[in-house]
């Protein structure tokens, strides 16, 4: 699974494995799918997942390897090492690639050579990533 943004927010806390233990997503066992997804990546998602699994709860762990492409300048970015390191707390695999000095959608329209280089850099790393997710 790909996800942008708001997509990618929604691929995070859709591979959460505590999901079904939060209020708001009761009643929603055995909607995964028999062949769950190899790999998530999410383009500048909003780590904090709008507040359904708190930071403090401490206990995000996803059921897939994650990787997360971010702007170093993006305000979104808030919350996404303490993701990283609740998951890798836990035995998940979520790996965090920060751009420096690059803002939100930076693989769209860059406007320079430092958001171009990171296009280029997060476009290969999903190529590569899920290549090898496919080789298995």
């Amino acid at each position: 699974m790909i996800g942008f943004s708001n997509g990618g927010s929604t691929l995070m806390l859709s591979e959460y494995t505590g999901l079904t233990r939060h209020a708001a997503f009761a009643g929603i066992d055995g909607l995964w799918p028999a062949q769950p997804p190899r790999i998530g990546i999410a383009f500048y998602p909003g780590c904090g997942l709008d507040g359904f699994v708190a930071i403090d709860e401490g206990d995000y762990h996803p059921a897939v390897p994650i990787l997360v492409l971010h702007g170093e300048r993006d305000r979104l970015l808030e919350h996404c090492e303490a993701r990283r390191e609740q998951a890798e707390a836990r035995g998940g695999a979520f790996e965090l690639r920060v751009y420096d000095d690059v803002e939100h959608s930076f693989d769209g329209y860059p406007d320079n050579a430092v958001e171009r280089a990171a296009r280029d850099d997060a476009r290969a790393l999903t190529r590569a990533r899920l290549r090898a997710a496919f080789e298995r």
